[in-house]
């Protein structure tokens, strides 16, 4: 779990937004490129912990944004872990 402060793609400071969690998963390459190579490699996956129909903060949005415009990986979990499950599934996550 992550706590602090943040710096956007303009180098504005924030204290909030940030997701709750910060995961680092190995997928294989070909989940992103067209190749046959067999290569693994870890991303950056964000991840946001919300209960029932909980909604993104001005705030998180931000941080959302800049996540993705980074090139790394952001997802909602809402009361379960259903939606990181599916995000492993979808990029061939394994052990």
């Amino acid at each position: 779990m992550f706590f602090g402060s943040w710096k956007d793609a303009n180098g504005e400071l924030h204290r909030k937004g940030m997701a709750d969690l910060f995961l680092t998963p190995k997928i294989p390459l070909k989940k992103l490129v067209e190749t046959d190579s067999g290569l693994r490699f870890c991303v950056p996956l964000w991840v946001e912990c919300k209960s029932g129909s909980g909604k993104l903060t001005e705030d998180q949005k931000l941080f959302r944004a800049d996540v993705i415009e980074a090139g790394a990986f952001y997802i909602e979990a809402h009361d379960s872990a259903d939606a990181v499950v599916e995000w492993f599934r979808q990029y061939g996550v394994t052990r």
